[in-house]
């Protein structure tokens, strides 16, 4: 949802990593398995996107 919303806004850069590996985690450690990555330059834009989406 938040690579859709960061996509949606104009951060082309957005993937999502991990998100196969959710059903590996009774074997993998379960803390930062999925995650939003954005190339650095467009990293503070996509930070400002995510807070006022979490404060709407």
């Amino acid at each position: 949802m938040v690579c859709n919303l960061l996509l949606h806004k104009g951060i082309v850069s957005a993937v999502v990593e991990g998100e196969y590996l959710q059903g590996g985690v009774g074997l993998l450690q379960a803390i930062d398995v999925v995650r939003v990555v954005v190339a650095a330059e467009e990293h503070s834009q996509a930070m400002q996107i995510i807070r006022d989406w979490e404060t709407d």
